[in-house]
């Protein structure tokens, strides 16, 4: 949000701003004639304090209803990586370099294969 050429940081709701960026994506898109692909990606403490972040499932679900009505592709890996956290906690743990942090090696590989299969299926 911009006040009077600035930006303004009271009263900031994620779900709006997702919104907006969403919007702002889909006019990129037309403008440039390209489809553009949203990737919902979460850290590894919301499958291990599962019950804290309901909320943030919200507004993300809120934030993907927004995508899909601006036309982007929405790829979300909460299936499959609460699937791999819940069937196999070794491998789970071997996709971000340390708890509360990013992705690792693994992770990287395990993102770019789930773009790929979802990104297969939604282009050919």
């Amino acid at each position: 949000f911009y006040y009077f050429g600035s930006q303004k940081k009271e009263n900031i709701d994620g779900r709006i701003i997702g919104c907006k960026l969403m919007e702002r994506l889909n006019k990129t898109s037309k403008e440039n004639h390209a489809q553009i692909a949203i990737l919902f990606q979460y850290p590894d403490y919301y499958f291990y304090k599962q019950k804290q972040f309901i909320d943030i499932l919200d507004k993300v679900s809120f934030i993907k209803k927004c995508a899909t009505q601006n036309d982007l592709i929405v790829l979300d890996m909460y299936e499959d990586l609460s699937l791999t956290f819940r069937e196999n906690k070794l491998l789970f743990d071997t996709l971000y370099v340390d708890r509360n942090r990013q992705m690792s090696k693994t992770g990287n590989l395990f993102v770019a294969q789930f773009i790929q299969k979802n990104l297969y299926y939604k282009w050919f």
